[in-house]
């Protein structure tokens, strides 16, 4: 997210708001924007009339885990709509930190106004054993690339986890470009 928010950043002309639908790590706070608490749509759409430097918003704090909360899509759909942010980059599928992860059904949490979206996957976990270390639900990375438990995990087995039907871009808007 912190890429894409510095490359879009360098046209003065951008207003830039980065935030999750999901939750996202706690030292994010650190980096190229001003962080903000924010508890709702309204509080979000201020900030883009006020700031013209790249804002990361989240609207909560779970200190206990290390994690800030993000927003549902409901808030980021409005504040997309109705604000003067000219690109919202959405965190919209966490991995606790790990390089691979297998969706849950649920997942990922896009919102509708989303135009455009980018599956993100750690090649370091390529050649590191399935399990919990490398994969965010490795039993289920497991079901839908029939690689077995505790094997180096292969691109091949990458490859299929993009290709499955319940593959980590599955429920993209349909009018986002992947």
């Amino acid at each position: 997210m912190s890429a894409l928010v510095r490359a879009f950043a360098r046209d003065p002309s951008e207003r830039i708001l980065a935030t999750a639908t999901t939750k996202f790590g706690i030292d994010e706070r650190t980096g190229p924007w001003r962080a903000w608490q924010i508890g709702d749509a309204n509080a979000l759409r201020l900030l883009g009339e006020r700031y013209t430097t790249p804002i990361l918003a989240f609207h909560d704090l779970d200190v206990g885990r290390q994690r800030l909360l993000g927003f549902s899509v409901e808030i980021v759909d409005a504040v997309a709509r109705d604000s003067e942010f000219t690109r919202i980059i959405v965190d919209a599928d966490g991995s606790r930190r790990r390089p691979l992860k297998a969706p849950d059904a649920n997942e990922p949490v896009f919102p509708a106004a989303a135009d455009t979206v980018i599956a993100v996957a750690g090649v370091s976990g390529l050649g590191q054993q399935l399990d919990d270390a490398a994969v965010f639900r490795p039993q289920r990375w497991s079901a839908l690339t029939g690689q077995k438990a505790g094997a180096p995990v292969t691109p091949v087995a990458l490859a299929r986890m993009i290709a499955h039907p319940d593959r980590l871009l599955r429920r993209a808007p349909p009018r986002a470009t992947q």
